[in-house]
């Protein structure tokens, strides 16, 4: 990647509120071409593109695991879409958005 097109990119670090019933933490854009998303303090959420995510039926970030990225180059139009998510509990994890 060139130094110039890197300085096109802009992202944004924001809180998303899990819970125990399926619900959109990250919208639809074009624009995206990385997600990140941060395993949470304690407990499990799991994130999805279907909105109606189930516990186990997608990927899934544990307490003290790995970050998750998802990019455009490996992930294709992935990362693009309206990503949702699920907890066996209420948590507060972070998601880092990269927008070209």
């Amino acid at each position: 990647m060139s130094e110039r097109s890197a300085s096109k990119r802009s992202s944004r670090v924001r809180p998303i509120s899990v819970d125990t019933s399926a619900s959109q933490v990250v919208g639809a854009s074009t624009q995206r071409v990385a997600l990140v998303f941060s395993p949470p303090v304690a407990g499990t959420y799991t994130v999805s593109t279907e909105p109606s995510v189930g516990i186990s039926g997608g990927m899934v970030l544990v307490a003290g695991g790995a970050f998750l990225t998802i990019t455009r180059e490996l992930h294709g139009d992935a990362v693009e879409k309206p990503w949702s998510a699920i907890a066996a509990g209420p948590l507060t994890a972070g998601v880092v958005e990269v927008l070209e």
